[in-house]
């Protein structure tokens, strides 16, 4: 699979939420906001 985005430094984040700065193939810089994923730790821990 070819990597369309490479990854440069992270620019901001909350609870759940990041954003990075990325570099396209034609060297354009971007911002992109992405949900993290909760560690398996942290899901154990939950009580429903």
């Amino acid at each position: 699979m070819e990597k369309k985005c490479e990854p440069l430094k992270e620019v901001g984040s909350a609870n759940f939420r990041a954003a990075r700065l990325v570099k396209d193939k034609t060297k354009e810089l971007f911002a992109v906001k992405y949900i993290k994923r909760q560690s398996k730790e942290m899901s154990e821990n939950v009580r429903l």
